[in-house]
């Protein structure tokens, strides 16, 4: 017989119902109301199971199921707790988290099943309520999706706010130093530069992703069923999203992405630049992130190592978007859309563009100024092409915004650091590498990157399925696999580019550019480029500021919470 636990949480304790299963299957007793306590009362929120809670469920539950169990399996005694001998003495601290097994003979004996396995276990079988948690649940192959826990029911916008990662996120201007000047909404706020630059403050949350059912794939697994929920709370099951984790293994309670795509501010004039004429100093000139600029690309001679060097220029903890900072807001888009088709949830972006030439015809930046915090499409976008400006106003030629952060996709091009594909054509469009620090490197996979532990689609295609290997990485969302039957409206609505049977290198690029129409999507990759390539016309990067805890941090957070009339 088996004891199986689930349960609601509060903060500090909460209660599990415990359900004694026997042999044939069949329930003999379920106990409510059992208590859970943590290791240290009214601090810890691991969840962690000590001896003592161990112990309590048995203690708890006997007399309520000794009666059932001893008619099922016979006249049986539960042994007492002792210090020596059998019974459960021996639930020591290497038990701890284990789940207590009761055998058919009666004996008690520490389990060999994990918290996080048992977990895991139920959201599979769908029994299981996690606290402060909102969920999506994405069948691929029925092309089917279902927001589950707190989400259930509820619709894009307002209905998540309450959710700090949501309703937290806010515009804000940051210096150089990561000093937050002020909010979007107070005096002094500016997106012009003047006053810093215009980012998003991203409140740390939780994460966790369990692949219900999968098939194999080359390289590791192909999702054919896939459970995805965030939460503000810590809590046994769940892990703090990495991109809230420094190279270090320093727990940030934020981090700041751009709220717009990269521009370029001149050193030597001290000015930003609404150009693409001009000559870009790589040692000195800074990537930006302010409104009422044009984004920078490989017409300016922009590759992945320069635009990671442009944001470092602008000092300590600035970066380009890396795979986690896409993965954070992957994972809050589709659980608020309640769909992994981010254009039909929130729109086209600028995407519907006729190219002209060999021309940057990105939109100038801050067309959805005016919208703040908030999701949505800007009423008209300013298209700059060879010095021309045209104001458009329909769906597919205007920007896009994604509680703060402009052109989530389309537009531009995101190149993303710190993740190179590789493959030695034995796994398929190659296996994505992700370096573990800021010291990247362009030409090979280092020792400082590891494998995410599945292969991407194996060539071009409409996105059927994602990836999951290498559980460390399972935080990474990238395709698997373009079967037939996937469309530009589902199950993800995005395309993809890859090498099929992939040798050597490759970059990743995000998110699609002005004139890749239905394939754009916050799924959209392109990893068939070489990562030093600098003349794609439509590859940009964008901002990424990650703190270090200091006196400016504790400051910020403080402000944060002030905004927020939290504990005021």
């Amino acid at each position: 017989m088996a004891l199986g636990v689930t349960g609601v949480a509060t903060q500090n304790d909460y209660t599990q119902t415990l359900t004694a299963t026997m042999p044939d299957g069949t329930t003999a007793k379920t106990a409510a109301g059992i208590g859970k306590f943590y290791k240290d009362i009214g601090t810890n929120e691991d969840g962690g199971m000590t001896q003592k809670a161990i112990k309590l469920y048995v203690e708890s539950v006997k007399s309520d199921i000794e009666e059932d169990i001893t008619a099922a399996i016979g006249n049986i005694e539960f042994p007492e707790p002792t210090t020596t001998g059998g019974g459960i003495s021996n639930l020591d601290a290497e038990n701890d988290g284990l789940i207590v097994v009761v055998g058919a003979d009666g004996n008690i004996t520490p389990g060999t099943v994990s918290e996080e396995e048992l977990i895991e276990s139920l959201i599979i079988g769908g029994g299981y309520t996690a606290r402060d948690a909102v969920g999506l649940e994405v069948d691929y192959d029925n092309k089917s999706f279902k927001r589950t826990q707190q989400a259930a029911y509820k619709s894009m916008g307002n209905d998540f706010n309450s959710f700090l990662m949501y309703g937290g996120r806010r515009r804000c201007n940051v210096a150089d130093d990561g000093t937050i000047n002020a909010f979007y909404g107070e005096n002094g706020y500016t997106e012009d530069g003047s006053n810093g630059q215009v980012m998003v403050y991203q409140p740390k949350f939780y994460y966790q992703r369990i692949p219900i059912t999968t098939t194999d794939n080359k390289v590791g697994k192909i999702i054919v069923k896939d459970s995805f929920m965030i939460s503000t709370t810590a809590q046994n099951g769940f892990k703090v999203h990495p991109i809230f984790k420094t190279a270090s293994g320093d727990e940030l309670d934020y981090v700041l992405f751009s709220a717009y795509e990269g521009t370029l501010y001149d050193n030597s004039a001290s000015a930003y630049v609404n150009s693409t004429s001009v000559t870009v100093d790589f040692d000195n000139d800074k990537l930006s992130s302010v409104s009422g600029a044009k984004p920078i690309t490989g017409t300016n001679g922009l590759s992945l190592q320069k635009a990671e060097q442009l944001a470092t220029n602008r000092g300590t903890g600035w970066h380009i978007f890396t795979i986690a900072a896409e993965s954070a807001n992957q994972m809050l888009e589709i659980i608020e859309f309640g769909s992994l088709n981010g254009q039909s949830s929130l729109g086209k972006g600028v995407s519907d563009l006729t190219i002209q030439g060999n021309y940057n015809q990105a939109a100038i930046t801050g067309a959805t100024a005016s919208l703040g915090n908030a999701s949505g499409a800007a009423a008209s976008t300013t298209i700059e092409t060879n010095g021309t400006q045209t104001t458009e106003t329909e769906d597919g030629k205007t920007s896009i915004s994604y509680r703060g952060l402009e052109n989530p996709w389309g537009n531009v091009w995101q190149m993303i650091g710190g993740i190179t594909i590789f493959g030695n054509t034995t796994s398929n469009g190659g296996v994505p590498q992700i370096c573990n620090d800021f010291n990247y490197s362009y030409s090979s996979v280092g020792s400082n990157y590891s494998s995410v532990g599945f292969s991407l689609p194996n060539g071009n295609g409409w996105i059927s399925a994602l990836g999951y290997g290498n559980k460390n990485f399972d935080w990474v969302l990238m395709p698997a696999d373009c079967a037939t039957g996937a469309n530009s409206a589902l199950p993800i609505g995005d395309n993809g580019w890859f090498d099929a049977n992939l040798t050597g290198l490759r970059m990743v690029v995000q998110g699609g550019g002005w004139s890749f129409a239905e394939s754009d999507g916050p799924f959209y990759y392109g990893c068939d480029r070489l990562p030093t390539d600098s003349t794609y016309k439509s590859y940009g990067a964008r901002l990424l500021f990650i703190p270090t805890k200091n006196e400016i941090y504790t400051a910020n957070i403080a402000k944060w919470q002030q905004e927020m009339n939290i504990g005021g």
